[in-house]
């Protein structure tokens, strides 16, 4: 094998993986975005419907924690280290 070749695959391999990881790491924020969005508007949906906001941030706050939390990226490697294991 040439070392052209060799410096081609190995390009390939490092510019790939960095892709995969920078889209990764994007999809992440936007859906961080969105459940921090739709937290917001549930929030605002039931201090309308007559809530008191104090009770509205708490129910808003459960709602958006357990997303938040699945998409952390330190749980997002543990996941990955035990399905490893």
């Amino acid at each position: 094998m040439k070392a052209q070749a060799i410096a081609s695959i190995t390009w390939t391999a490092v510019t790939g993986g960095t892709k995969v990881a920078v889209r990764m790491l994007m999809s992440i924020r936007r859906a961080k975005g969105q459940v921090k969005k739709g937290s917001k508007k549930f929030y605002r949906t039931l201090v309308d419907s007559g809530i008191p906001k104090d009770d509205a941030y708490q129910i808003s706050k459960a709602f958006s924690t357990p997303a938040m939390e699945l998409l952390s990226i330190r749980n997002i490697v543990n996941m990955a280290r035990e399905m490893g294991e």
